[in-house]
């Protein structure tokens, strides 16, 4: 059943992700995204449990970079699904 509350707008560019406690981001593909979540595409199934902490990020041209922060809520062997709590620059535009 559907649950979301936002409309997803697809998208499909690369961002990069941090998940907490990893030393190091890596480039991902934002799949799709709304004012409250966001589902990331990843080459492999993420060892992050549901509920860690992540932020994502891309550069905008001359503008602010744009910053978005949640948890994840649900893991798929293609991705992962978060749900955003902190939004900046052109994150927070939607």
């Amino acid at each position: 059943a559907e649950r979301r509350r936002m409309s997803r707008i697809p998208l499909g560019f690369p961002v990069r992700l941090r998940i907490d406690g990893s030393p190091v981001g890596q480039t991902v593909s934002l799949r799709d995204l709304s004012r409250t979540g966001a589902f990331v595409e990843l080459d492999d199934e993420p060892e992050a449990p549901v509920g860690a902490r992540v932020a994502l990020g891309f550069a905008v041209p001359n503008g602010p970079a744009a910053l978005a922060r949640g948890r994840i809520v649900r893991k798929t062997p293609h991705g992962i699904a978060v749900v955003l709590d902190e939004l900046t620059g052109a994150f927070a535009a939607l």
